[in-house]
């Protein structure tokens, strides 16, 4: 039998090969917990800043990149510094030799094109200054009024982080300022050869948009529905419809709820869908029920113009305690009305007016209709 030595040679490698690996897994799990932290964006605004005296224009456009949902400024610059010519930049001297001053600076302003929101990412760019020129950089925006650094900017540039929340969701104007100071001449210069702004601009609904529904859920939810600026490209709606809306439908399988007073205009339930309500529903315009209206406990509609579809549509009546008189309601018209009629829960209906029914009265408690004479049916289908 063989005997098996170990020397304090290999014990050192093993021990070293250990210490290799337990170091680079905690550099692995390092970079996969902070790799969250930086979200992944694309050029929404950037320049590469090519031909003669740039500088020559305030602000500078030509050659600039710009993502189709925002507008912007180009790069220009403050009052107090003066263009200078070079080429392939954009170039500047006055600098202040002592101080920052607010009026220093180059400046860049982005801003979304209505029904649009940007989340900033990163500001990324190039720099060059003269032997004279500023060495102290601040990056700040107009969200704080430029009160607070942003990032650690340098003289031949950097990336500069833009993740915190206040950079997201942007709706309006803002403003980048690149600040420089502390030139030892006041003709030394200072440029940005080119930069890029990072980020996402995403889609938000407008109140003035198309609505749809995208599953079963209140009315007042966002979550409930999909918008849309063009009715043909649809995104994941970030506020409900009102009566500003455009054309709003609730699609086939999807109920939607409304738990509190609401006011609806152009509304259209498809067949297999339903519109309910527990509170006042009012109709400023039209509503089309191709589906099913349904009135739940406290529910009640008034307002305009309600048709019902000729075969299929319904009208379900759902409180649980307390006749419901039905009169005169704009929500059964006596003509266009609805094909089939539900009534569900001890509350039961009272008809105060005569209504036609062509297609089936069904769910009907021995005690929930009263006034029957002042239906005309054809069939009757009770539980």
């Amino acid at each position: 039998m063989k005997n098996s030595t170990t020397t304090t040679s290999d014990l050192n490698c093993k021990i070293n090969f250990n210490n290799i690996l337990t170091r680079f897994a905690a550099l692995l799990m390092f970079i996969m917990l902070h790799m969250g932290n930086v979200a992944i964006g694309q050029s929404i605004f950037s320049n590469t800043i090519t031909g003669t005296n740039p500088n020559n224009s305030n602000p500078y456009v030509t050659g600039q990149i710009v993502n189709a949902n925002i507008t912007v400024s180009g790069i220009g610059r403050g009052s107090q510094i003066a263009g200078t010519d070079a080429n392939d930049r954009y170039n500047a001297n006055g600098w202040n030799q002592y101080n920052w001053d607010q009026n220093d600076y180059f400046y860049f302003t982005i801003t979304p094109n209505p029904g649009y929101e940007i989340d900033f990412v990163t500001f990324v760019y190039t720099g060059q200054r003269s032997g004279t020129g500023p060495t102290n950089f601040s990056f700040r925006s107009s969200i704080d009024n430029y009160s607070a650094d942003i990032g650690v900017p340098t003289a031949t540039g950097t990336t500069i982080l833009l993740d915190n929340s206040i950079y997201q969701n942007i709706t309006s104007s803002i403003t980048f300022r690149f600040y420089g100071w502390f030139s030892s001449s006041s003709g030394g210069t200072f440029s940005i050869n080119d930069f890029t702004f990072n980020g996402n601009v995403n889609s938000i609904s407008l109140t003035s948009d198309y609505f749809r529904s995208k599953t079963t859920g209140d009315w007042t939810s966002s979550s409930t529905w999909e918008s849309s600026h063009d009715g043909t490209t649809w995104f994941n709606a970030t506020l409900a419809p009102t009566v500003a809306a455009n054309t709003i439908t609730i699609l086939n399988g999807h109920t939607v709820t409304s738990t509190g007073a609401l006011d609806i205009d152009q509304v259209t339930v498809n067949a297999g869908g339903t519109l309910a309500t527990n509170a006042t529903l009012t109709n400023s315009g039209t509503l089309t029920v191709n589906g099913v209206f349904k009135i739940n406990q406290g529910g009640w509609a008034t307002g305009g113009t309600w048709t019902y579809a000729a075969a299929g549509s319904g009208l379900i009546f759902n409180n649980s305690s307390g006749s419901y008189g039905v009169n005169d309601d704009v929500f059964w018209p006596v003509s266009n009305g609805p094909d089939i009629i539900t009534v569900m829960g001890a509350g039961g209906i009272t008809m105060n007016v005569a209504r036609t029914v062509g297609g089936t009265v069904q769910n009907i408690f021995h005690y929930s209709v009263r006034q029957f004479n002042n239906w005309q049916l054809r069939n009757i289908v009770p539980i």
